[in-house]
């Protein structure tokens, strides 16, 4: 290089040679983050310094060599923010009310709070830009050279953010935010090289900061919470009540053309309601003094189960009889009587109901009403002038009496039922395509012609179904035939019930219903008629304990009474959903239009989804086929409680408690209806209330049918266990005994028949530990890593019977498809060696025997082996 520096006589000449034969890079680096003046208030003003924080960065990189001519990277960024928490006490308008009733409690407690508990606001900017010259080392392109390659990019993002509680029961909180692009021309961004491009770019980002940029996206959320104050009120005190509202709503810029046409933008919003209630039986029956001390009474322990277990021998010393405590003496007192006077005598006898005795100096019997204050108290008043000796005695102890008893135990069976909650949610959401207006005005609201697009009912979720028909009216959507857009909604309703109810001690019930049902609808809108498609899904616990225990034997053909009652019920049922078409007029757009409907033209099929799912529901879950509903999905009134019984209470019995720690029984049923899925007839024709018509493909006739076509429907039915025990002795050693049962129906609408799946377990576990087992020369480690040395032994013993059945309800025929029997032998045991290291070993054997199909044949599966774990981060 320097040799050929010596050879060039310009300046010029040499400086051109250094920029090419020299890679340099420069870097430039200048960051200020949240500059802020921490003046305040004595009391936070909206106007305090300290409200406002400031952010500013900006990074540059310059290169240039052999090939490039140069190479500028700009990426700069400043922030700001805005937040005021206002110190200012709710308004409390009632807190000085004198009386001290606690039913004012509510109104002396509630507050109101003017302004926002917190207000912040955010803004950023951000640009990044880059600039690439390359050198023409051929000179192909002549005087003009290669051309300048940039990229640009320049974003504003706001945001904002409220909290305000208004009531002490009632918060509130929404947020949204904004991403804005500012548009710049086309242009590098060079003042020194392009002078007349840059002036034209400052124009245009000038013009575009002060029209708030062009959004991109908008965010929103809105959150309410309400709790019910019933706490505040002594007789609600037992009851808890919330509702929750959320909701969301979404912009987001579609595609824009060349030609400045678009293709429309995309909205989507989505709300939440959850309402959740809960009751304490226990609170509102302990505001009764004799169910409380009843409560009391069964809510503690029983005698045999403080008693601790002897385990010491038995000594001859006898024990000294303890002499019996000295009754507590009698209150008397002699008294001169004034007639019309009334007395209060503190006796301190301590009882609620004493015995009290009025004599004369004579010894008769002097006969007053008294009235029992207090248990230390009572009052009388005398009719006439007299001498009188008063004597008062506790009472007999009431908890004593045999009455008394009898009326405690009936009282507790009365209050079996201890806690109740239920909880509804309600999920609904739209997205929708092709929307016209843009977005420019406050909040993602355009404020071009009648009113803001897309509505504060959308961006607050207030909106439903006739949302749609709304926005095609007011010109909103893209109406184009060649650009296919489909709005998509669904709605989600959950109602979950739970029932805990205790009957007696130790006696635990866990009742819990469910209902679910999810709908789901697109609609192409661009069409005429806006052809609408609907999908979705169904479920909800029920009882079909009537027909779980029927035999089902092979000498009879496996002959079901219950079956045969569904298949009868078929034609009632025909008839009862035929007679909701009565006098109905057939559509318009139907080959039969204007005519009244005749069951000739095509009537009810007596194996249509219509007729067999009600009958179905009806009949297994023992409800009467005459006054079953004929809806295909069931209303949340008709969901029926599943349940789990868990009884501890032998373990308390003296004769366990020599043999066991603890024994357990428990029972849990569950039964499910569902709907696995459903969609609707593509030639359906709405007649009203979700009866219509659809076309018979064989003769083309509008025959009546719901607007759903499913295919299946099920029944799913658990006995998880049917009985199950479960002890544990005190040598450690755990033994489980449990017998489940399963049944699943699962009724085809298509191949109209019904498949029955049925299995019986057994199961029985042993497990057995073994504590501070030294094998293999084991060291228990020191301090911290001390490790006990245990010995983990399992065994697991089960037995299954699956069977399933195929019944035609057509030809009322049966046929087992498939059966078989397993049995499952494992063993297991696990010793820890060392905090690191962990041996098992282990030995699995399954034994599969079919029972029906004459192409299988038994199997018999064996796995074992051994596993040392070594680990290295303990």
């Amino acid at each position: 290089l320097e040799d050929m520096m010596e050879t060039l006589a310009d300046s010029h000449e040499r400086d051109s040679l250094l920029r090419i034969a020299n890679e340099v890079v420069t870097s430039r680096n200048l960051s200020l983050s949240n500059i802020r003046m921490n003046v305040t208030s004595k009391t936070p003003m909206p106007y305090d310094p300290s409200n406002f924080t400031f952010g500013f960065s900006r990074s540059t990189k310059d290169n240039g060599g052999n090939t490039i001519d140069y190479q500028h990277n700009l990426n700069w960024r400043a922030q700001a923010s805005y937040a005021y928490a206002p110190a200012l006490k709710p308004w409390q308008p009632f807190k000085n009310l004198k009386s001290k009733s606690k039913w004012l409690d509510i109104l002396r407690e509630f507050s109101l709070s003017p302004l926002p508990q917190s207000f912040t606001l955010g803004t950023d900017m951000n640009r990044v830009y880059h600039e690439l010259q390359m050198r023409d080392l051929e000179g192909s392109y002549g005087s003009l050279g290669i051309p300048v390659n940039f990229s640009q990019e320049f974003l504003w993002n706001r945001k904002m953010t409220l909290r305000w509680d208004l009531t002490n029961n009632l918060k509130t909180n929404f947020s949204s935010g904004t991403n804005a692009e500012i548009e710049e021309p086309y242009a590098p961004v060079n003042r020194a090289l392009y002078p007349d491009e840059y002036t034209l770019w400052q124009d245009s980002v000038r013009h575009s900061i002060a029209q708030m940029g062009r959004p991109l996206t908008y965010q929103q959320t809105f959150t309410a919470t309400y709790q019910l104050p019933l706490t505040k009120l002594p007789i609600f005190d037992w009851l808890k009540a919330d509702a929750n509202y959320n909701s969301s709503y979404n912009w987001k810029r579609g595609a824009t053309l060349r030609n400045g046409g678009s293709y429309g933008d995309n909205i989507a919003n989505q709300r939440s309601i959850t309402l959740n209630g809960s009751a304490n039986f226990e609170t509102l029956y302990n505001k009764v003094e004799f169910l409380k001390e009843t409560n009391k009474k069964f809510s503690g322990s029983s005698s045999s189960s403080s008693t601790p277990r002897r385990t010491a021998t038995p000594t001859t010393r006898k024990t000294p009889e303890k002499k019996p405590e000295p009754k507590e003496k009698k209150y008397s007192s002699e008294i001169k009587l004034v007639p019309d006077s009334t007395y209060e005598i503190k006796h301190n006898q301590k009882s609620k109901r004493p015995e009290v005795s009025f004599r004369t100096q004579d010894g008769r019997a002097y006969k007053a009403k008294y009235k029992v204050v207090d248990e230390n108290t009572i009052r009388f008043t005398a009719r006439d002038s007299a001498s009188i000796k008063l004597s008062v005695a506790p009472g007999p102890d009431l908890s004593e009496q045999g009455w008394y008893k009898v009326a405690q135990y009936g009282a507790r069976g009365l209050m079996m039922v201890r806690n109740a909650s239920l909880s509804y949610k309600n999920t609904r959401s739209l997205t929708l395509p092709g929307f016209m207006p843009q977005m420019g005005g406050l909040l993602g609201q355009s404020t071009l012609g009648a009113g803001a697009a897309p509505g504060w009912d959308f961006a607050f979720g207030l909106t439903g179904d006739d949302y749609l028909q709304r926005a095609s009216d007011n010109g909103w959507l893209l109406h184009n035939d060649s650009v296919a857009y489909t709005s998509a909604s669904s709605n989600v309703e959950d109602l979950q019930v739970k029932v805990t109810i205790e009957p007696a001690r130790d006696v635990k019930i866990d009742v819990n219903g469910n209902w679910t049902r999810t709908d789901s609808r697109t609609v192409q809108f661009m069409y005429p008629g806006m052809p609408e498609t609907r999908t979705g899904q169904f479920n909800m616990s029920t009882i079909t304990l009537g027909s779980a225990f029927e035999p089902r034997r092979s000498s009879d053909g496996y002959h079901s009474a219950w079956f045969d009652r569904f298949v009868e019920s078929l034609a009632l049922m025909q008839r009862r959903v035929e007679g909701q078409y009565a006098d109905a007029v057939y559509p318009s757009q139907s080959n039969l239009a204007g005519s009244t409907f005749d069951p000739a033209n095509g009537g009810v099929s007596l194996y249509s989804p219509d007729v067999m799912i009600p009958a179905f529901l009806a009949t297994y879950s023992g409800r009467s086929v005459e006054n079953a509903s004929l809806s295909l999905f069931p209303s949340m009134l008709s969901l029926l409680p599943n349940w789990r019984i868990t009884y501890g209470g032998l373990s308390k019995l003296e004769f366990f408690q020599k043999y066991f720690k603890s024994v357990n029984i428990n029972h849990s049923y569950k039964s499910t209806y569902a709907v696995g899925s459903f969609g609707t007839y593509s030639s359906y024709m709405a007649y009203m209330n979700g009866l219509g018509f659809i076309e018979d493909v064989t003769t083309g006739n509008p025959i009546p049918s719901s607007m759903f076509d499913i295919s299946s429907v099920s029944i799913n039915e658990q006995f998880s266990p049917l009985i199950g025990i479960d002890v544990t002795t005190p040598e450690n050693l755990t033994a489980k005994l449990e017998y489940k049962k399963t049944r699943v129906m699962n009724l085809s609408l298509t191949a109209v028949q019904l498949v029955e799946t049925c299995s019986d377990d057994i199961v029985v576990g042993l497990g057995y530990k073994i504590i501070g087992l030294k094998l293999f020369g084991a060291r228990a480690g020191a301090g911290r890593n001390k490790v006990s040395n245990d010995l983990n032994l399992r065994g697991d013993f089960s037995l299954r019977d699956q069977s399933a059945l195929c019944r035609n309800i057509q030809e009322l025929t049966t046929q087992a498809t498939s059966g078989n029997k397993a049995i499952k032998l494992s063993f297991s045991a696990d010793y820890a060696y060392s905090k690191m290291m962990t041996l098992n070993a282990y030995f699995d054997h399954q034994t599969n025997i079919p029972v029906v199909s004459a192409s299988a044949y038994p199997t018999s599966t064996n796995d074992f082996g051994v596993s040392l774990k070594f680990s290295l981060t303990k």
